[in-house]
């Protein structure tokens, strides 16, 4: 919204840029904004705001600037030439319909379900900003177009859609900003009020799913558990299973070996330390293996508890 107070549409610089740096976003980062940045584009043409033959200057350099970009980058750490990422990214989820394996949701639940728990109370004053002002409903047309578009897709999660927060935040305080320029006193004050108070129950609902949330995560909170309880050992080879990985035993957590992200005892500098999370291991492979000397995994079924119940002495073993 780098523009003035009444202006109606953004000025050419700053579409250009928006172009690239969408288009860049979409080619090397994530796929799906490539659905927000098509009907972007066509708004931007039907308005006027940038011509056809320098969208395609601009979208087509940066497009296969970004391809040789990411292809020759990922190519290299995954040692396997030509690959680019976010391409067999789309085949494998939407081509081949992969991404319902992890489950699906219905057509309407990023609408009743992710927004609305993204937005908190910012949803009902998006709302009102909606209807006070045509800037914003031409603001948010082109991300309703891309939420419709990634509705069609049965896998869905709120990360798909987290770029869009903004601009409905944005819409948010426009609706906020109608409501207290009521020229009725009383009616400002409180509306005002009123606000205020959705701002507190914003904070209130935050804090509280974000306590929530970490209860999510024993696969870190193991993790953690076990660099303190082996902190003195100097040669460590810990294998992380695949749902200790997926919940939160994460690189940010591996502090006995470089890149030592958060670590700053200098003394685990000098440890030989190897996490590994390598895929589809057998029990018999991990016991029968002589450089696993520790394992990090779910507790086994026999327990008969639950794993989020299970404490994270079953968890870390030797």
């Amino acid at each position: 919204m780098n523009r003035s107070a009444k202006a109606t549409r953004p000025s050419p610089p700053n579409v250009h840029r928006a172009i690239a740096l969408l288009t860049f976003t979409a080619v090397a980062l994530r796929a799906e904004v490539a659905l927000l940045l098509i009907p972007l584009c066509l708004q931007y043409l039907l308005y006027g705001a940038i011509t056809f033959t320098n969208l395609i200057k601009i979208g087509g350099l940066t497009a296969a600037a970004s391809v040789a970009a990411t292809t020759l980058v990922d190519s290299y750490f995954w040692q396997k030439f030509p690959l680019w990422p976010e391409l067999h990214g789309i085949l494998f989820n939407v081509v081949e319909g992969k991404s319902a394996d992890w489950g699906t949701s219905p057509f309407r639940a990023y609408f009743t379900t992710h927004l609305p728990k993204m937005l908190l109370s910012a949803f009902p004053l998006t709302l009102v900003g909606l209807l006070a002002d045509p800037r914003i409903r031409s603001l948010l047309l082109p991300v309703i177009v891309f939420v419709l578009a990634l509705s069609s897709l049965a896998h869905k999660e709120w990360r798909f859609i987290v770029y869009i927060v903004p601009l409905f935040n944005v819409a948010a305080a426009r609706g906020a900003a109608w409501m207290i320029a009521r020229k009725r006193r009383w009616a400002s004050r409180f509306w005002s009020l009123f606000i205020f108070g959705l701002l507190l129950i914003n904070v209130g609902l935050t804090y509280t799913f974000a306590r929530i949330s970490m209860e999510n995560y024993p696969g870190g909170e193991a993790l953690v558990r076990f660099n303190e309880i082996y902190a003195q050992e100097k040669n460590v080879y810990v294998h992380l299973s695949n749902l200790a990985a997926q919940t939160g035993a994460s690189l940010f957590l591996q502090t006995h070996t470089p890149p030592y992200i958060l670590s700053t005892d200098h003394d685990f500098r000098q440890h030989t330390w190897t996490y590994d999370k390598s895929e589809n291991l057998t029990v018999e492979a991990l016991t029968a293996s002589s450089a696993i000397t520790h394992l990090i995994a779910e507790c086994p079924d026999s327990t008969g508890r639950r794993n989020k119940q299970c404490d994270v002495e079953d968890w870390v073993g030797s």
